[in-house]
């Protein structure tokens, strides 16, 4: 259900936009993009706001695929703040979704998830709040291993809650969301959304040739130690993360992206200027400023992306991460490079209403790991940039828009990985990768998204896998077959329309 309350004035052109994040037609949002029909500034950062996504969206009725296109314009009105949409009080929008899903290869083979959020939208002013239910929930006892107040598990959490303030070329914002640095689609080397959202600040200015963006917050506390004491001592550690990010569009078919994030802690650690400074570059302050500070535990980290659109149907894309690697020889002989590469290729429109992608993966042995626990890249230990570490991966993607209502998307993908655990120390042992003995995949995926209207939509996924080394134990070999459906249900109630 989603409530739209409108009143009666238009107001000013500068508005706030709110961020997209529905996640119905992100893959078709995907499609738009890398097929050059939507033309954004500085597409490697998301989510995307309403209004610039709008002022972009073409509606052509000729389109083979303009059915999904007037269901996406039509969500995305739903959430505009342009001057026709306003009024003197602004605009507030309730909304509530609930699923029904079924996985073959749970133990609890049905689940159940559900959203409610709230959004007001005021001239140049934004407020969002989003609760989410979901049954699995209760299997995560990292982040949730508590009994509420109903004396039942935790089963929800608000994944979105912010405010935020919009001028011309900057924006102010507080709270948590996930964002991926990176392009569309895949999660990002540094900053991905796989981990559960985190509160943060964040000031953001752009314009058409840039884009930079300063992230400061606190991440969970972590009782850990460090593996470099001969006894190690065990304490509650306080984490801060902070980043600084630089997009710059050099010509319409380029866009090349710097990105410095710092984690740093330790008992009773508070937040230090140095990595409060929006202009300043971390790893210098690291290395000369460390005699001064209490600041032994920073855990440096950068990424450097580059996209180019020979043609509108054409994107290459590259994404290099620097966790720590060593510059001279005595030293790279004894200590592992810590660092990951991610490179994709799409092609739009081989058939009008496709693409067809091919994207490959490497993060190398001990990536995100530190010596202290409390440096480790990590939110209540899931990673804060890619999901795994010591993987690699390579995977084609063949996505189908022109057969609507359905939507379809076939993935071929092998992999390799030995599971690290992300909580643990970095050992800094130089070794082959992946280390130990890697447990092998291939697998193919049909998913199918069936959207017979803006409220409703399911989609039915269908994988097999086939692994060697399972569990990473020497020849023992397996195969799975999952089944997965969904149903979803979106209602929607307009009142006081203009």
């Amino acid at each position: 259900m989603s409530i739209f309350i409108y009143g009666l004035m238009p107001v000013y052109a500068q508005e706030y936009s709110p961020y997209y994040t529905n996640p119905q037609y992100q893959q078709y949002l995907n499609y738009l993009i890398n097929s050059g029909r939507i033309n954004l500034s500085h597409p490697l950062s998301q989510p995307y706001q309403v209004n610039e996504l709008l002022d972009c969206l073409l509606t052509d009725q000729n389109d083979n695929d303009s059915y999904f296109t007037r269901l996406l314009n039509k969500d995305l009105k739903k959430l505009s703040s342009t001057e026709n949409s306003l009024n003197e009080y602004g605009k507030l929008i309730a909304s509530t979704d609930g699923s029904y899903g079924y996985n073959s290869n749970e133990s609890k083979r049905t689940y159940y998830t559900a959203n409610a959020s709230l959004d007001y939208l005021y001239k140049n002013f934004g407020m969002r709040y989003k609760y989410a239910l979901d049954e699995r929930y209760k299997d995560n006892t990292v982040y949730f291993g508590a009994m509420g107040k109903f004396e039942t598990k935790v089963e929800g959490r608000a994944t979105e809650a912010y405010l935020q303030w919009q001028g011309t070329n900057i924006q102010l914002f507080m709270g948590r969301m996930n964002r991926n640095f990176g392009i569309m689609g895949d999660p990002g080397l540094l900053i991905s959304d796989n981990p559960f959202s985190y509160d943060h600040l964040a000031f953001i200015f752009h314009n058409r040739p840039l884009k930079y963006t300063a992230i400061f917050g606190r991440l969970n506390d972590i009782y850990g130690y460090d593996i470099r004491d001969s006894v190690p001592q065990y304490n509650w550690n306080t984490r801060f993360l902070s980043i600084h990010r630089f997009e710059l569009r050099i010509t319409k078919k380029l866009e090349v992206a710097f990105t410095e994030s710092m984690l740093f802690g330790g008992k009773d650690q508070y937040p230090l200027f140095q990595y409060l400074n929006p202009a300043n570059i971390f790893f210098f302050s690291k290395m000369s400023d460390r005699k001064g500070y209490q600041e032994a535990s920073a855990n440096d980290l950068m990424s450097f992306e580059f996209q180019y659109k020979p043609f509108h149907k054409l994107t290459l894309f590259s994404q290099f991460l620097l966790d720590d690697m060593d510059f001279t020889k005595r030293l790279r002989a004894i200590y592992p490079d810590r660092i990951g590469l991610k490179a994709r290729i799409i092609y739009a429109d081989p058939v009008p209403g496709s693409q067809v992608s091919l994207t490959y993966n490497k993060i190398s042995n001990w990536t995100y790991n530190s010596f202290y626990t409390w440096g480790n890249y990590t939110f209540y230990g899931q990673s804060l940039g890619y999901p795994m570490n010591g993987v690699e991966s390579l995977s084609l993607d063949i996505d189908a828009f022109n057969l609507s209502p359905f939507m379809l998307n076939f993935r071929f993908k092998a992999e390799q990985y030995r599971q690290q655990d992300l909580d643990a120390p970095y050992l800094a042992i130089k070794t082959k990768f992946p280390i130990g003995i890697p447990q092998q995949g291939i697998s193919a995926k049909l998913k199918t998204i069936w959207v017979p209207k803006s409220y409703y939509m399911a989609d039915l996924e269908m994988e097999y896998i086939s692994f060697n080394n399972y569990n990473n134990i020497k020849g023992v070999n397996k195969s799975f077959l999952n089944v997965m459906l969904n149903a979803k249900f979106i209602g929607v109630f307009e009142l006081f329309k203009k």
